[in-house]
């Protein structure tokens, strides 16, 4: 059963204006794991806008239900195939999608009880 749906819109020219004047903002945003992720690109902003953007999709859908108190308790790498893995919280299924267009990213949560399978099987 879908408990809650979360998007965000964010304009990534703003993030990287507000990293630039608090390079400590990163850091309280994002885990080291996920600040590494991005490290070999030129420009990794981008990309932490749009797990900043996943983040706060996930609080909009479900903060209370997840006891989220702060960005770090949500953790966002890499699938294999480069999809966002939520690997924290683990007590809900949380299904992300992320799509960056020039200067905006887009990212949408819906989660899910643990005991409905209705997103993968159809209903």
């Amino acid at each position: 059963m879908i408990i809650g749906i979360g998007i965000d819109i964010l304009n990534i020219k703003r993030f990287r204006k507000k990293i630039k004047e608090n390079p400590s903002l990163l850091k309280r945003i994002l885990t080291q794991k996920e600040i590494e992720l991005f490290k070999e690109f030129n420009d990794p902003i981008p990309h932490h806008a749009g797990r900043f953007a996943i983040k706060e999709a996930i609080i909009k859908a479900g903060k209370e239900k997840l006891n989220i108190k702060g960005f770090k308790d949500i953790e966002i790498l890499k699938s294999s195939d480069g999809s966002p893995l939520i690997t924290k919280p683990t007590d809900y299924n949380l299904h992300v999608s992320l799509s960056h267009e020039e200067s905006i990213v887009v990212a949408i949560a819906i989660l899910e009880d643990n005991q409905s399978n209705s997103l993968s099987d159809g209903r």
